[in-house]
């Protein structure tokens, strides 16, 4: 999964603040559940892995400047 890249490859650079852009949605299909599931709806689920626990400190909404409700800023532990 690209974020598991991104997240490990700036915590191993030690990169302590991200913007990851989501997106909204917008266009997204519903699958053979009729559930429509996107990245930003799924993004608190996947964190809840042991890999970004123990790598992110805290997620937040980005401001609407650099994405609003498409985009979160995520804010890196120290090694």
């Amino acid at each position: 999964m690209k974020l598991k890249l991104f997240v490990g490859d700036s915590f191993r650079h030690k990169k302590r603040f991200l913007l990851v852009i989501t997106g909204k949605g917008r266009n997204s299909k519903p699958n053979i559940h009729g559930e429509i599931k996107t990245i930003n709806s799924e993004i608190t689920r996947w964190l809840s892995d042991h890999f970004y626990r123990d790598k992110v400190q805290y997620i937040s909404k980005a401001l609407n400047k650099h994405g609003g409700t498409g985009a979160y800023y995520f804010f890196l532990k120290k090694l």
